[in-house]
């Protein structure tokens, strides 16, 4: 049966640190995939990079967080939400 470890936070928190980290510790092989490498696979028509909407892939708005520093978030739209429930879905079947 296959894992899968998932790893979330904000940017530059560590995460593909750790990632490559647990790869080399742990006995069993892992692969390490990233959103930026999942965005990497779109057509670059579908994402908005500028900021604002994106009509079908990736975009991104500035917003704060509760202590008011500025950040960034990811937006899907419409065909990045599909890859991101197919992605989830398939890992839930393995």
């Amino acid at each position: 049966m296959a894992k899968i470890l998932y790893l979330n936070g904000p940017s530059s928190s560590g995460k593909t640190h750790l990632a490559l980290a647990l790869r080399e510790a742990l006995e069993e092989p892992f692969l390490h995939i990233g959103i930026d490498r999942v965005i990497g696979m779109m057509p670059d028509k579908l994402n908005n990079w500028k900021g604002g909407h994106a009509p079908l892939g990736y975009s991104w708005k500035k917003t704060f967080d509760e202590d008011g520093t500025e950040m960034v978030e990811l937006i899907p739209g419409p065909f990045a939400q599909k890859i991101q429930h197919d992605y989830l879905k398939i890992a839930q079947l393995l």
